[in-house]
């Protein structure tokens, strides 16, 4: 279930917000939901928001000056979770 994830910098000041395509359908599979995750400054990654029902969030944990990577994961109707999505970046001036 690879799918890709855009980042941009919102219309409010200091969000994020995500967009993303559902990944492409499976045979006994329907997505329910999405789970966010965004990477810390290690390098590890945290979940921000689970159970999303549509093809986007906004972030608005973000701070100026800083660099954010997101990632999405779909969850079917089973609960099972999916792969990550390709990475999507965005820089808060």
């Amino acid at each position: 279930m690879l799918f890709r994830v855009a980042a941009s910098e919102n219309a409010k000041p200091h969000t994020v917000l995500l967009n993303w395509n559902p990944p492409a359908a499976k045979p006994d599979s329907t997505v329910a939901a999405y789970n966010v995750y965004r990477t810390d400054p290690d390098g590890t990654y945290t979940q921000i928001a689970a159970g999303v029902p549509g093809t986007s969030y906004i972030d608005g944990d973000v701070k100026r000056g800083k660099t954010y990577h997101y990632f999405v994961r779909a969850v079917d109707t089973a609960g099972n979770v999916g792969p990550l999505s390709n990475p999507a970046s965005a820089v808060i001036p």
